[in-house]
């Protein structure tokens, strides 16, 4: 999938030669981008024919990647992980692959988890981004460049690409965007505790229960939990409070209150009940 005139040819001795046969070692300067272990070389009469065929290679592997993606998401779904990232990693040399990929997984934890769609070396290409699209995937680059079409693809079609220098400035960047994925935190903030005293309403338009504050305070638009026995019964927000006969904002430990509820909420005499305030928070790997 890669081409390009053939600039410098060199023997295992590092001595330039205009030919080589078969089962010759030869280094080989002119590709537009690194070939991977395994492609085959082909000699073409014209940098044109060449182009043309490493192009039609590019659409076949990219076909069979995104299929093999397809079928990896499928078969991979993992109980308990709450995000999953894929991204696509282009390198400088192929030893940096695996130096990104060790320490994008030392990143991982059980509910997110990062999936490397595909990985190479040389440039970002434009097939790079068309597969990266197919993958929902975000292309990241170490010490490559962005080529300009694929640069223009990758802002047509919305794909998320940045080129690094610094391996673990490439790592924070996928993190960000991993943690970007997961469902925020939600945590139940105490704010103070009570029980029911007595049931002043119930009825269609109103539900009023009379209540002690026995530690921290009760705010109206707060939300309450009530307990029988330990066991969570109803929860739902305070619509208001009273002290006496005038409407209060809040209602401090010790005190007692008329604390007002959605009509038919299902509160008795002698339920226990806790103040709280459902607060997100952002979540870190």
């Amino acid at each position: 999938s890669s081409y390009g005139k053939v600039r410098i040819l060199e023997n295992h001795k590092g001595e330039q030669i205009d030919s080589a046969g078969p089962s010759t070692p030869v280094k080989i300067a002119g590709f537009k981008a690194l070939p991977s272990f395994g492609d085959k070389l082909i000699g073409f009469g014209s940098e044109r024919e060449a182009k043309d065929a490493a192009l039609k290679s590019e659409k076949v592997v990219s076909k069979l990647t995104i299929a093999t993606a397809k079928k990896t998401k499928e078969e991979n779904s993992i109980e308990g992980v709450l995000a999953e990232l894929n991204v696509l990693v282009k390198c400088d040399v192929l030893g940096s692959i695996e130096a990104v990929r060790k320490t994008l997984k030392e990143t991982e934890t059980n509910e997110a988890k990062i999936k490397i769609v595909s990985e190479g070396a040389g440039a970002i290409s434009e097939s790079d981004i068309t597969l990266g699209k197919a993958t929902n995937a975000i292309v990241v680059g170490f010490r490559v460049n962005l080529l300009g079409a694929a640069k223009k693809i990758s802002e047509k079609e919305d794909v998320k690409v940045k080129t690094f220098d610094v391996i673990y400035d490439l790592v924070d960047h996928v993190k960000e965007e991993l943690i970007n994925l997961l469902p925020p935190l939600i945590i139940e903030e105490e704010k103070g505790t009570g029980e029911v005293l007595a049931i002043f309403r119930d009825d269609k338009k109103a539900f009023v229960a009379g209540g002690r504050i026995n530690s921290g305070s009760a705010n109206a638009n707060k939300e309450i939990k009530i307990f029988q026995d330990d066991n969570e019964k109803y929860r739902g927000k305070i619509i208001s409070l009273r002290k006496g006969k005038n409407e209060a904002k809040e209602c401090d430990s010790g005190s007692e209150c008329g604390i007002g509820l959605v009509p038919g909420a299902n509160v008795a005499v002698g339920d226990k009940f806790v103040i709280f305030e459902t607060i997100q928070r952002k979540r870190t790997l």
